[in-house]
């Protein structure tokens, strides 16, 4: 490939949300350590409470390529989208304030996209960080990311790969031309919802105005795993917050023509093995008795979709009994039988040291 620096260079804007400062300085690091230098790199605090907007600042004001802008608290989606508003770039990336680049992230993204032309999005793989012995250190992520180079303007391809199985719907995962990205401004509808699936909102609109898409094998970024993150610890903010999501996506998906029956038929699958494994979330939680049941109502009624897509009319269902056991209690809203019946699975799945998609 081509020496991007000097041939045809691309100019990405990395776009930065930030509002804890734990980690903030090590994540600014490893955009600031690029091997590639042809980027800006757009600091949102988001209303932060603790040293982020000085730490933001301090940066601004010793490197020409940051720039910071300072916002009442609007949430991740809110402050991604803000950024887009003020991005130079080509091309756009993204990084949360508790995780970190690779050092080669955008000279590799600058390769494929000079090699590639005609991509609109390239799609790349990660690596968890996690603490060992008080050090941070890399882990290997086992999930169904593609491990080869696939350049492609099949978009039902790429959507059952984006929405059935892996982690493709991180935002952070994918570099942007900045004409595709959409979402300049939130709908009022995504609001209230603000902080919850603000990945799948705006990887829903990417796939909307993309027209060709390059999966490479790539790890290019790392995800610190960590009980302070929005997604470091286990939320129930109502299922109202979860199938909205869904429900977008489903929509998105009709609008777009997208998916056939049989496809239809494999995300419902991945939906309801999704819903298994929260629902045994809900009855292994540290929560009152009357949360727990209350969780595993709006499970069951929320906004319709349990019975819109979800269940067993909408067709049968296709793997272990246990998960159709959880199920069908919950479809007949028995939820104190349910909350039994998902902490014997739990206890099954610890005695056999197997997760719980594997027990029997």
């Amino acid at each position: 490939m081509a020496d991007t620096q000097s041939d045809n260079p691309v100019f990405f804007s990395v776009i930065a949300p930030a509002y804890k400062d734990k980690y903030l300085t090590d994540s600014i690091e490893s955009v600031l350590g690029q091997t590639y230098r042809n980027f800006e790199m757009i600091l949102i605090d988001d209303g932060s409470k603790d040293r982020t907007a000085e730490i933001c600042d301090g940066y601004a004001a010793s490197n020409g390529n940051v720039r910071v802008f300072h916002r009442e608290n609007s949430g991740v989606l809110d402050s991604r989208c803000f950024g887009l508003s003020q991005a130079h770039g080509d091309w756009v990336v993204f990084i949360d304030d508790d995780d970190r680049m690779k050092p080669n992230e955008l000279q590799v993204l600058a390769d494929n996209i000079n090699h590639y032309k005609n991509a609109d999005c390239v799609i790349f793989r990660f690596e968890f960080l996690v603490k060992s012995d008080n050090h941070w250190k890399t882990e290997t992520v086992h999930d169904s990311s593609l491990d080869e180079t696939i350049f492609t303007d099949d978009k039902s391809m790429v959507c059952r790969t984006v929405f059935t199985g892996s982690t493709y719907t991180s935002v952070w995962r994918k570099a942007v031309r900045r004409s595709c990205v959409g979402l300049d401004i939130i709908p009022d509808s995504f609001r209230e919802f603000r902080n919850f699936g603000d990945d799948t909102f705006q990887t829903v609109e990417i796939l909307r105005h993309c027209r060709s898409f390059l999966f490479i094998p790539d790890i290019l970024y790392e995800w610190r795993r960590h009980d302070g993150g929005l997604t470091g610890a286990v939320k129930f903010p109502g299922n109202i917050v979860r199938f909205f999501k869904e429900k977008y996506v489903v929509e998105f998906l009709n609008a777009e023509n997208i998916f056939s029956a049989d496809d239809f038929e494999h995300y419902r699958s991945f939906l309801r093995q999704s819903l298994f494994v929260s629902l045994v979330e809900v009855a292994t939680s540290s929560k009152p008795l009357k949360q727990k049941k209350e969780w595993y109502r709006q499970y069951r009624e929320s906004d319709g979709f349990y019975d819109i897509f979800l269940s067993s009319s909408c067709g049968p269902y296709n793997f272990p009994g246990y998960k159709v056991r959880a199920l069908r209690i919950l479809e007949r809203r028995r939820y104190i039988n349910l909350l039994l019946y998902c902490i014997v699975c739990k206890i099954c799945s610890m005695l056999s040291r197997k997760p719980l998609d594997k027990i029997n």
